[in-house]
């Protein structure tokens, strides 16, 4: 799976998604995105490159999802970066669980901060 982390969320969710043996960029390392890009631009970057969407910003990723469509989106507290980590490590092992095996793309996964999917829509 392709993890494109927004700049909002810890900086070391990339080491955790690469130690799960996955792929993953922070948006302001991505050429053409960098430090403050548009929310449309990531976007639009993550649904042409099929990566899943990490972000702590709900609200306008998900009128952009469900207006367009989109490989999969998780939804982050703001807790420490340590804590943020854990909870993405995680959903992810959540949703590479065999009964969810084909079932992410598209799906909007919110964790809260005590770790608890509050939604998988």
């Amino acid at each position: 799976m392709f993890l494109l982390v927004d700049e909002c969320c810890a900086k070391c969710l990339v080491r955790s998604c690469i130690t799960l043996g996955h792929t993953a960029q922070r948006t302001v390392h991505v050429r053409g995105l960098g430090t403050g890009a548009p929310d449309h631009a990531i976007y639009t970057f993550a649904a042409t490159g099929s990566a899943v969407i990490v972000t702590e910003n709900i609200r306008d990723f998900v009128a952009l999802g469900r207006k367009n469509g989109h490989p999969g989106m998780i939804f982050l507290p703001s807790v420490r970066p340590r804590v943020q980590a854990r909870i993405l490590r995680d959903v992810i092992r959540l949703v590479a669980m065999p009964v969810f095996k084909g079932t992410f793309p598209g799906r909007f996964i919110e964790a809260a901060s005590d770790g608890r999917i509050v939604s998988f829509i």
